[in-house]
């Protein structure tokens, strides 16, 4: 009889549980990722549930990354300082204008990174602009300046500053 009573019990928890991720998967407040996504509002309050936290706060603070769910900075952090059981977190940002010692430089085609690897010099310590992979950088150094990149498309290498 408890086996009966837990299987409706469960069942009756799960028929709740999608109503209220139908209501949120409908709701214009959510990431785009949720709306009309059933799956991933269930799985955000399944991990809700775990951290009692609100559905939403989840939604707006999980994201997918190469397909892999992570959890915001912000929330890492506020979650870390709420918990009472570290020092307070917080940001320590510094300011500088690099604009005179940075350059950008934009090189694309299936000729790029070896004509890079002929202009740029990369120290030791640092990927070569060979052994780049998609969306990675380097830092390098460009006629005596500064200078970092990342594997763009195909072929291509692009430079930004850092």
């Amino acid at each position: 009889m408890s086996t009966e009573l837990t299987t409706g019990h469960e069942a009756e928890a799960w028929a709740l549980r999608q109503r209220k991720a139908k209501a949120l998967a409908d709701s214009d407040l959510v990431p785009k990722e949720y709306r009309g996504n059933l799956p991933n509002v269930l799985i955000a309050i399944d991990m809700a549930d775990r951290l009692n936290a609100s559905p939403l706060m989840v939604m707006q603070n999980l994201v997918i990354v190469h397909g892999k769910p992570t959890w915001s900075a912000t929330f890492m952090i506020a979650t870390v300082n709420q918990s009472g059981r570290f020092s307070p977190l917080r940001y320590d940002v510094h300011i500088r204008d690099t604009t005179d010692a940075l350059h950008n430089l934009a090189v694309q085609g299936p000729k790029s990174r070896e004509l890079l690897s002929r202009m740029l010099w990369t120290a030791p310590v640092q990927p070569g602009i060979a052994e780049l992979g998609w969306f990675r950088f380097t830092a390098a150094r460009l006629g005596g300046r500064h200078s970092t990149g990342r594997c763009g498309d195909r072929g291509g290498v692009d430079q930004h500053p850092v």
